[in-house]
């Protein structure tokens, strides 16, 4: 049987350790990424919102539209389990933005941070300062 990567008690095991470190993992990554910038960063939350809109939109229009009332039961529930999926996954990214501000990653400046912060996590409703000094 092939010993487990993590085993300490075998060779591989041993270099597989010594091989993940903070350290060689940071070096893997190139130095852009590092690089905080509030005008990136805006761009990013600003797709967020627009994709999470869009969905929105998208189920609105076609849950008032005279198809929906033609539509049978499974489309329906589809249509809504997509838009679940979908919505779900923008607002994710947008509470991950707001996460970034609490580790201030998304601009150098505190101010954008907890503004940015505020915003972000305030559309989802939840609670931005509290959870940033629990960190």
């Amino acid at each position: 049987m092939a010993p487990c990567i993590v085993d300490q008690n075998t060779k591989i095991g041993k270099d597989a350790i010594k091989a993940l470190n903070l350290a060689s993992i940071r070096k893997a990554i190139p130095e852009e990424a590092f690089k905080k910038s509030a005008f990136i960063s805006t761009q990013y939350m600003l797709r967020d919102y627009a994709c999470w809109s869009g969905s929105v939109y998208a189920i609105y229009s076609l849950s008032t539209s005279s198809s929906w009332s033609t539509m049978p039961f499974w489309q329906q529930a589809c249509a809504t389990l997509l838009f679940w999926n979908l919505a779900g996954f923008f607002m994710w990214c947008i509470f991950m933005v707001g996460h970034d501000c609490g580790h201030t990653t998304f601009s150098e400046s505190q101010l954008i941070n907890d503004v940015m912060g505020l915003l972000t996590h305030g559309s989802l409703l939840v609670p931005f300062h509290p959870w940033q000094v629990s960190l």
